[in-house]
């Protein structure tokens, strides 16, 4: 889905692309300005493109956090964990909160090895997705959230509750 898109430490990056017509566009966030260029490519032919952005926003004193982040660890995303972490350091965002569907992930590794430290705080969570089979609640319980949560490497799914044909009030206990 996201074949299209560079997320980088530095606000450089290379795409290829077929011959055609292009919207480019740079961005980091709510607090700075989108820069945008149109390109037409022929076949083998390319382009470079400088593309600048500035601060527009003030946001001395405040910070940023996403406390509902999916990776490739959940079943409904196909997004690397450094692409994840690099889309968010770039985007300005300063906490991440993993919240996996059941099954704990801890993004500070992703972070140390990329050299985002400066930029991005982790905190471990999980999203409990249980499925509780009855005629008035055919699907699931509910995406339940919570963090912080300890990551375990030896148990199943890294520690992620057993939430699988139980009652809310059992999974919240």
């Amino acid at each position: 889905a996201s074949r299209n898109v560079v997320y980088s430490k530095d606000g450089r990056g290379e795409v290829f692309v077929e011959p055609g017509t292009y919207h480019v566009y740079a961005s980091r966030g709510l607090e700075y300005s989108l820069a945008h260029s149109q390109i037409t490519l022929a076949s083998g032919q390319e382009q470079q493109l400088t593309l600048n952005i500035s601060k527009v926003v003030d946001t001395s004193g405040f910070i940023s956090g996403d406390f509902h982040v999916h990776a490739a660890s959940s079943f409904d995303s196909s997004v690397s964990l450094q692409s994840r972490v690099l889309s968010f350091a770039g985007e300005g965002v300063s906490v991440l909160v993993s919240t996996e569907h059941d099954f704990i992930e801890d993004y500070a590794p992703a972070v140390q090895a990329l050299g985002l430290e400066h930029l991005l705080k982790t905190v471990v969570g999980v999203e409990s997705t249980g499925f509780v089979p009855t005629p008035l609640l055919p699907r699931t319980i509910g995406h339940n959230n919570a963090w912080p949560v300890p990551a375990d490497p030896k148990s199943p799914r890294r520690g992620a509750p057993a939430d699988e044909r139980i009652e809310p009030a059992e999974l919240y206990e």
